[in-house]
């Protein structure tokens, strides 16, 4: 079933707002491998993942902005998008954007 759709909630809102160009530039290798494990742990939805891959197709773009488009979604996912999204970094390899926004957790 897929999470609620809304708002992050504040502290996480801020972790990843305050990082967000870092985390741009980490996850603009592969967004749409990142997006695919978010789509597995149901926080992003078809329109989700065709709304990344938009933007990675486009010429003008590209990976930097599917990874922003990726980030945009996800701060309006709902309380559960969090986790998991700290589940999909994992799970791709992005440690050291696991280490900057849970430090305590590697």
């Amino acid at each position: 079933m897929p999470c609620i759709k809304g708002r992050l909630p504040d502290k996480q809102y801020n972790k990843i707002r305050s990082n967000y160009k870092y985390l741009e530039a980490e996850i603009k290798h592969d967004p749409m491998g990142l997006a695919r494990s978010l789509f597995q742990y149901h926080v992003f939805d078809d329109d989700d993942l065709e709304k990344i891959k938009r933007e990675e197709r486009r010429h003008d773009g590209g990976k930097t902005e599917a990874a922003a488009k990726l980030l945009d979604i996800l701060l309006n996912c709902g309380s559960m998008a969090y986790e998991n999204f700290i589940k999909a970094l994992d799970d791709n390899g992005y440690l050291n954007a696991l280490l900057r926004l849970e430090p305590g957790k590697i």
